[in-house]
């Protein structure tokens, strides 16, 4: 009878041993047996975008006369949009021929530019009575972005330390245009107001003047 009661101790304990080391094995069943997934990079490159709208495609001095300055009857407006840092840039036509900046009249008798930029001035105030023409230029405060506009054409700058019928002079050049407005950032919907003045003189023949002012957008200078 001992030795049954012995034999069965024994076998419960080994039970008991067994069901231990199941439970262990369980346990610790390491999770790194499940591996690991592999990864793909995806890559992509946003190119610099800009756009730039001037309009109207042409204005009107009317008559000029030698009595006062005159203006055109509208504004042109460039609205720029760009992602990344915009130059918008000017360069007149003119007289291409001669490569004089100005309006120009190549149906007069005789021919006759109203030239602006004279001896590469800047900037000049305008006489009535005296040939001149040249630009002045405004932000507004449509759109978003920080536009700044050349000290050049600054209509603010140039009525505050010069006079009111101030402008800045247009350049004709083949190697470069020069800067109307820029940013050091991107932009949305921004305007950049040009105002057209010009003064004639009793030299100047009569004709037809017009001339022809290209506008460049980039985001580079």
């Amino acid at each position: 009878m001992a030795e049954k009661i012995k034999r069965s101790i024994f076998q419960l304990a080994a039970l008991i041993l067994m069901a231990t080391l199941v439970v262990t094995m369980i346990s610790f069943s390491p999770e790194s047996t499940q591996g690991y997934d592999d990864s793909v990079a995806a890559w992509a490159t946003v190119g610099d975008t800009i756009s730039c709208n001037v309009i109207p495609s042409s204005l009107s001095f009317g008559t000029l006369t030698g009595g006062s300055v005159s203006e055109t009857t509208d504004t042109a407006t460039t609205t720029v949009t760009s992602n990344n840092t915009p130059f918008v840039k000017i360069h007149d036509w003119g007289d291409y021929l001669n490569a004089t900046s100005g309006l120009y009249a190549a149906t007069g008798t005789p021919v006759y530019n109203i030239a602006s930029a004279i001896n590469g001035r800047a900037t000049s105030t305008l006489l009535a009575g005296t040939d001149g023409y040249g630009i002045k230029a405004a932000t507004t405060t449509a759109g978003s972005g920080d536009l700044t506009t050349n000290q050049r054409y600054n209509k603010f700058y140039l009525e505050g330390f010069h006079a009111t019928n101030a402008v800045g002079g247009l350049w004709q050049t083949t190697s470069s245009a020069l800067t109307l407005a820029s940013s050091t950032t991107g932009v949305t919907g921004k305007e950049i107001v040009v105002t057209h003045k010009a003064a004639v003189s009793g030299a100047a023949s009569a004709g037809d003047y017009k001339d022809t002012i290209l506008y460049t957008c980039s985001t580079s200078l």
